[in-house]
C-alpha cells in the first residue's frame, strides 16, 4: 500500500512538472501557427497561393485550408516545419509544408514546399530522424 502511494505520489508531481513544459510547447505551436498564416496571407494573389508544379509542369493556384496539428523541428537547425492542406481549383487537397527559422526568438519564413514533390522531402528528413515531432 505504502509503495503503491508512493508511486502515484512521484506520478502527480511529474505530471504537475511537466505542465509548464506542455504549455510553453502549445505557446510555441500558436506562435508558429499565427506567424505561418500571417507570412502565408502576405503572398497571396487574389486569395491564392501561386506555386510551379514541378510534378505536372504547371503554375497552380491554390487556396490555403487547415494546418495540421503536429509541427516538427530540427535543433541543429533551429528550425520548424508545419504542414497545411491547399484546395486546388479542382477541390483536390494538395500538401503545403512550410519551414520557418528561429534566430534567438526572431521567425523567418525560409522555405514554402508545394505538392506531392515537396512532401517526398519532408518525408525524407522525418524518416531519417532530422526533424521530430513537438
Amino acid at each position: 500500500m505504502r509503495r503503491r502511494l508512493l508511486c502515484l505520489g512521484l506520478l502527480a508531481a511529474t505530471m504537475l512538472a511537466l505542465q509548464p513544459v506542455a504549455q510553453a510547447a502549445e505557446t510555441t505551436k500558436t506562435a508558429l501557427q499565427a506567424f505561418t498564416r500571417g507570412q502565408l496571407a502576405n503572398r497571396l494573389v487574389g486569395g491564392q497561393l501561386i506555386f510551379v508544379d514541378f510534378d505536372s509542369t504547371k503554375i497552380r493556384s491554390l487556396v490555403p485550408g487547415k494546418n495540421h496539428p503536429d509541427i516538427f523541428y530540427n535543433s541543429k537547425a533551429k528550425l520548424y516545419a508545419l504542414c497545411i492542406t491547399a484546395i486546388d481549383d479542382k477541390g483536390k487537397e494538395v500538401p503545403v509544408d512550410i519551414y520557418v527559422k528561429d534566430t534567438n526568438g526572431k521567425l523567418t519564413l525560409v522555405e514554402i514546399a508545394f505538392g506531392e514533390y515537396g512532401r517526398m522531402g519532408f518525408m525524407k528528413f522525418v524518416q531519417q530522424g532530422q526533424f521530430k515531432r513537438i
